[in-house]
């Protein structure tokens, strides 16, 4: 487990999510052995922000950290010093920090589904994904697949979740 985590490990047993990452013990640098899920652009109404999401795995505990920037363009210079092993990748950020987590369960693919999908419900009403859509460990599809049936989801909350003439 990275040591980023570790002050997260009071959690570990009950799921949660921190949207914007705001307790004090969700905030820091994204974790050295996190795995880049995707990226997307937050509408916000007022403006847009990209944000890049990683998925970090333990034996017990499935974490999804969020790193947000003003732009793709910024992202993008973020991922690729990532990637070339700069460990000062992250030269540009408006938030970073652990916004979801839930006890470890699936394939790193169905967890991080399951991550983002919590993340997307909870901000509802408050910032939507939208394209583009930079692929990670989920594809550009998987990812759109995921924002929009958060999104529809919620929508069947509010109304009862189905045709009220079948219910009691």
């Amino acid at each position: 487990m990275s040591d980023t985590t570790s002050a997260l490990t009071d959690e570990r047993a009950t799921p949660f999510v921190d949207p914007w990452s705001k307790k004090p013990n969700h905030q820091g640098v994204v974790p050295v052995d996190a795995l880049f899920v995707g990226a997307w652009d937050n509408d916000l109404g007022i403006d847009n922000i990209n944000e890049a999401l990683f998925l970090v795995r333990d034996d017990r505990q499935d974490l999804l950290w969020s790193l947000t920037t003003y732009s793709e363009k910024t992202t993008r210079e973020n991922l690729d010093a990532r990637e070339s092993g700069d460990p000062a990748w992250i030269k540009s950020e408006i938030t970073c920090g652990c916004v979801a987590g839930a006890p470890r369960e699936g394939t790193q693919s169905k967890a991080a589904t399951r991550l983002l999908d919590a993340l997307v419900r909870a901000r509802v009403h408050h910032e939507f994904p939208r394209p583009p859509y930079l692929p990670g460990l989920l594809t550009i599809a998987e990812l759109a697949d995921n924002r929009q049936s958060s999104h529809r989801g919620v929508g069947a909350q509010r109304t009862g979740g189905g045709n009220c003439a079948t219910r009691p």
